[in-house]
């Protein structure tokens, strides 16, 4: 109607201020009596009302024009700037909804003592002793692949909006929100995962050697990390949630059902299935952490060292410290490979 709203400023504020303008009311009825007598009219009256229509459509024109011009606008704020509010404005939204947070806490719990209870307190025997430590370990990979890929996609479906509508405004950048929410998300994460590391690790009695424990706690959160990553891409290329789960779903079965535990043999057509699987690096390394040091005890009583008897479809050939470094590789590729897809999905419009 002539009267664009500038950028940075409340659409309510905007209008009110203009209906305080002098002649502006009679100029707003006056180009609405306009557009409708050109619906109503017919014959020679749509003649008289087209001058007025046609202006009223090309200041129509004008304003998406401007309006599209200020959503392709770059942001004022230098990056840092940008990332530092964001990451206030994120950390405030934990802050403001403490149920969030407890229930996140809680679930890891939870789980955390359901797993404890499951192997709580493990033997030391060569007929189960092994073999349990094994289940064990993979079902907590299982637990922290599933978790936080599902609370990632049912997150974005509310994170997508608002940042489509803010960013496309020219608030901030893609980049600079991405940022702020690896810096803000990340503590809470770690924090979850250790807190479910510290009750399992000790109910289900694994080596009790400090280093192994700082292992323990240090894979998992890598793998949680990734887990968290890889349900964010599941979410951002797929319309909604319900389409993100069925996708991610199918994926995280397939790397589980290669990581040597299920399978004895895996085929040679499946292994570079396993190869690409980061629960293969995580569960090599998890396995390797509690066997190197721990002594099984055959039915007679003889000492059997644990790393003996690990079947060999689970050993990759690599040490902790390799697994560990390609797992926190797997972890940055994914985080850059979810960011560069935010950036091309906003550029064209599909975000």
């Amino acid at each position: 109607a002539g009267y664009p709203c500038p950028a940075y400023t409340n659409p309510s504020d905007h209008f009110l201020s203009v209906l305080k303008e002098e002649g502006a009311r009679d100029k707003l009825v006056a180009q609405h009596e306009a557009l409708a007598a050109k619906d109503l009219e017919t014959g020679d009256g749509n003649l008289t009302a087209l001058p007025e229509a046609l202006a009223v459509e090309g200041r129509s024109r004008s304003m998406l024009e401007q309006e599209e011009a200020a959503q392709e606008s770059r942001p004022d704020a230098p990056f840092v700037r940008q990332v530092a509010l964001l990451s206030q404005r994120m950390a405030r939204m934990w802050v403001r909804n403490p149920v969030m947070l407890m229930s996140e806490l809680a679930q890891y719990g939870f789980l955390a003592v359901f797993m404890g209870l499951m192997y709580l307190r493990l033997n030391h025997s060569t007929t189960t002793g092994l073999s349990d430590r094994l289940a064990s370990l993979w079902f907590g990979l299982a637990i922290l692949s599933f978790t936080p890929s599902y609370t990632a996609v049912t997150i974005w479906d509310k994170d997508r909006l608002l940042l489509r509508r803010e960013s496309q405004q020219g608030m901030y950048s893609i980049p600079a929100w991405f940022l702020a929410r690896t810096l803000t998300v990340t503590p809470m994460q770690i924090a979850q995962t250790t807190l479910f590391c510290c009750i399992s690790y000790w109910m289900i009695g694994y080596i009790g050697r400090p280093g192994s424990f700082f292992v323990y706690v240090l894979v998992y959160n890598l793998f949680q990390l990734v887990s968290e990553t890889i349900g964010m891409l599941c979410a951002m290329l797929t319309k909604n949630s319900t389409y993100a789960i069925l996708v991610l779903t199918f994926v995280l079965l397939i790397l589980l059902s290669f990581s040597g535990f299920l399978v004895s043999s895996i085929p040679v057509y499946f292994k570079w299935v396993g190869k690409m699987s980061y629960l293969t690096y995580a569960y090599t390394a998890l396995v390797q952490n509690e066997t190197q040091y721990l002594t099984l005890y055959t039915p007679e009583g003889a000492p059997v060292a644990a790393s003996t008897l690990v079947p060999s479809q689970i050993q990759n050939g690599l040490s902790i410290a390799v697994n560990c470094v390609i797992l926190a590789c797997i972890y940055l590729g994914s985080r850059l490979l979810a960011l560069l897809g935010l950036v091309v999905m906003s550029r064209f419009r599909f975000l």
